[in-house]
């Protein structure tokens, strides 16, 4: 295949901080926990939808949550008064450190299975939301988002050939709508009928995207409200078609991002620019990044993080990339005495603040495996090397309403993002800026340069 380069992508550098993965445990985990879903609604809160490992066996699901940032994990097992045992419990989502939501989905035929689910104690009890995923003719849940407590967005398959996705949400936290004209699902594309993934979904600001298992991407702008699809490299996101195929995408926009795929016993990574087409950035087999999970860092230019086995090593470790994946650097985890990282699942909330789930009490070449893995450094400071030099400072800091922004080189426009990567505020290039309508909280102030440099730095609006 042909190889170009992205030249949008600029080589960058100079991160403020040395990064690593550091080992965390959880409370009295079963052996072999493995969390198949991560997400994060602040950061320090994190949750873990997880069953158990195929080496030790079982049918138990578990929650588990972290509200210091990934410190410190406690786990429940997930058992719904009235839910048959067997099911999958396909997504989760924390929107305080007591209102925790799942979504669970039949692991054969029982429709009873479906679930979209309601805990306000932190997982002890579970109370069912009603008349969704009813359809005997194929309801299966697969993701569950909240932007607030009372916002949120849950997506299963569509329930039979040439049928729309089944989407729902709520503006109240508690009563549910679906929603229409979502996209129609593949019939005969595939051997079988397109869905989506369990826990596949990703979210940034009011733009959502699902992958599902004809290797399209399902997007939508407006949280569900209109949505476009595009065909990808990758033929089958979690290869429940396709067997032995697999992928995993992150955007930083609506028109920008990367994609790893693996078909055929072979893994590429590519990339999409200002919305044109997909393009191989490297499908020579890996050049230094790893191939089950890519996420995107909210509020930086081009930084990403992988995590799952490097195919020329045949190790299992994590690498970021701060320019949209020309280059990657190794995320180390720097204790011996467990092996990894090693898992399939991560979420960042920010540049400072993201985990990693493990594998509880297993062993990997006669080494044990760890429960959780946190974060530490910082990817969001990264600059392009165009930009080193420019001496970017911002004061006052913090601010309630004017900022100064100087530096040396001459500034093109400033942009302010949000801490879950949303744009909420751009300016020309000016030496002052009003930010005095933001609410009160940490922003990242971006600044890009008339030669092409892109800088971040911290903002915090008193």
């Amino acid at each position: 295949m042909k190889k170009i380069l992205l030249t949008s992508f600029v080589a960058l550098g100079f991160l403020a901080s040395a990064q690593e993965w550091e080992v965390k445990a959880v409370t009295s985990p079963p052996p072999g926990l493995m969390p198949r879903s991560i997400k994060a609604s602040s950061a320090n809160l994190y949750m873990y939808g997880a069953d158990i490992h195929p080496a030790v066996g079982g049918t138990n699901r578990h929650i588990g949550y972290s509200t210091d940032g990934g410190n410190t994990w406690t786990n429940k097992q997930f058992a719904p008064t009235g839910l048959a045992a067997g099911f999958i419990l396909s997504d989760v989502f924390p929107v305080s450190a007591t209102t925790l939501w799942a979504v669970t989905a039949p692991s054969a035929t029982s429709i009873a299975q479906n679930g979209v689910w309601k805990s306000t104690d932190a997982g002890t009890t579970w109370t069912k939301m009603t008349g969704m995923f009813t359809n005997a003719a194929g309801s299966f849940a697969d993701v569950v988002y909240f932007w607030d407590a009372n916002n949120g967005f849950v997506a299963g398959d569509a329930p039979g050939a040439n049928a729309q996705f089944e989407m729902y949400r709520t503006t109240d936290g508690a009563t549910w709508t679906a929603i229409p004209n979502t996209p129609t699902a593949f019939g005969t594309v595939q051997p079988g009928i397109e869905g989506a993934y369990t826990g596949m979904i990703q979210v940034l600001g009011d733009d959502i995207w699902l992958g599902t298992t004809s290797g399209r991407i399902l997007h939508t702008p407006d949280r569900g409200t209109t949505w476009d699809t595009q065909v990808t490299p990758c033929v089958d996101f979690g290869g429940a078609i396709v067997d032995g195929a697999h992928g995993s995408y992150a955007f930083k926009d609506a028109n920008n991002g990367l994609i790893i795929e693996t078909q055929g016993g072979i893994t590429s990574l590519w990339g999409k620019v200002n919305g044109g087409d997909w393009e191989p950035i490297d499908d020579s087999g890996f050049t230094g990044w790893y191939d089950w999970r890519i996420v995107y860092i909210p509020g930086t230019e081009n930084t990403y993080v992988t995590v799952g086995e490097n195919a020329s090593t045949g190790l299992q470790g994590s690498a970021y990339t701060t320019d949209g994946g020309l280059t990657w650097t190794e995320i180390p985890q720097t204790d011996p005495a467990w092996a990894g990282p090693y898992g399939e699942n991560m979420c960042f909330f920010d540049g400072t603040s993201g985990v990693l789930g493990g594998y509880s009490q297993l062993l990997i070449g006669g080494i044990p495996t760890a429960d959780m893995f946190k974060f530490n450094g910082d990817l969001t400071m990264a600059v392009k090397d165009v930009a080193v030099k420019s001496n970017l400072q911002i004061y006052p800091n913090p601010t309630s309403d004017v900022v100064k922004i100087s530096a040396n080189n001459d500034i093109r426009s400033i942009a302010i993002f949000d801490m879950s990567g949303k744009l909420v505020k751009t300016f020309a290039g000016a030496k002052e800026i009003n930010v005095s309508s933001l609410a009160k909280g940490n922003y990242v102030l971006q600044v890009h340069y008339v030669n092409g440099g892109v800088e971040n730095t911290k903002l915090i609006r008193k």
